[in-house]
């Protein structure tokens, strides 16, 4: 036999279960990027570098072939792009050379734009914004 209890506690009862099964707080993206803690030289940077992907975030994901874009960090501070994918890497340079620097807040400034970045083992990440879907760039070291 039902009772008003009945009724009372199955809402209840109801909308803790579907709390429990609710989306997690977690963002896999926000563990990779906030692993930046460890302070990186300017000499970790330095060599050449091959951007295989470039997200837009929202608009669109590109992926690159090895020798497409080409990135070289020298030691003078200069950035030489090398962009054969005709694809328009905006906000970072498409082609040509650049003045870069580190700062000690994690951060590198290319061209006057800064970026976060991580460097772990031979990949190189930069990425702004990435909360609010801004561009994020994954290189691998190449010498």
């Amino acid at each position: 036999m039902i009772t008003n209890k009945t009724f009372f506690y199955l809402p209840l009862i109801f909308s803790l279960i579907l709390g429990s099964i609710g989306c997690s707080d977690s963002n896999e993206d926000e563990e990779i990027y906030s692993q930046t803690e460890e302070i990186i030289s300017q000499t970790d940077i330095l060599g050449t570098w091959e951007l295989r992907l470039f997200d837009r975030g929202w608009v669109q994901q590109s992926e690159f072939l090895p020798n497409k874009v080409i990135c070289v960090f020298n030691h003078l501070g200069v950035l030489e792009v090398n962009n054969k994918s005709g694809v328009n890497l905006s906000p970072f340079m498409t082609n040509g050379t650049c003045p870069f620097s580190i700062d000690p807040d994690n951060k590198i400034t290319i061209n006057g734009i800064s970026f976060d970045y991580l460097i772990e083992k031979d990949t190189l990440r930069l990425f702004k914004n990435t909360e609010a879907d801004g561009p994020y760039y994954k290189f691998i070291r190449t010498h």
